[in-house]
């Protein structure tokens, strides 16, 4: 029996990702106690200005991390009844997944290939090779 209960799903909105997402799903659906962790890893953010040099205007209101959006999406979706948590990161993709990866202990991530969605860094096969060769746990590329 599987024995998989806590599963990293990287997701950057990419079809790779969608599919490594709904690979997760189904095994989470069968086997009991499973979990879902779904990472969403933004780049660093760039220091903000100290003074702005342009008076207010109507675009000024804050706008919603990309991160964020990708998670909301992501958890859309899920089929009911998945448990799943959702996790953002900002950096360096491969590192912070790695790093989330030991700080975690999953059974278990399932990844794209390759991805191609709103952020690029995250899963673009570089990162499933770093992810495959320092991460101390099973890994299931979907394609």
């Amino acid at each position: 029996m599987l024995s998989f209960k806590k599963i990293l799903v990287p997701y950057d909105g990419s079809s790779y990702a969608k599919k490594a997402l709904a690979t997760a799903a189904d095994l989470a659906l069968l086997i009991p106690g499973a979990k879902l962790f779904i990472a969403t890893v933004t780049p660093a953010e760039q220091p903000k200005e100290k003074v702005r040099l342009t008076s207010a205007s109507a675009d000024d209101t804050p706008k919603k991390n990309p991160g964020t959006i990708l998670l909301e999406e992501a958890e859309a979706l899920l089929p009911k009844g998945v448990p799943h948590e959702t996790i953002l990161r900002a950096g360096d993709a491969g590192d912070e997944l790695v790093t989330l990866t030991l700080e975690k202990e999953f059974d278990l991530i399932v990844m794209g290939s390759r991805g191609r969605g709103a952020l690029k860094s995250l899963l673009m096969g570089s990162v499933s090779s770093h992810l495959a060769s320092n991460s101390k746990c099973t890994i299931m590329i979907v394609k």
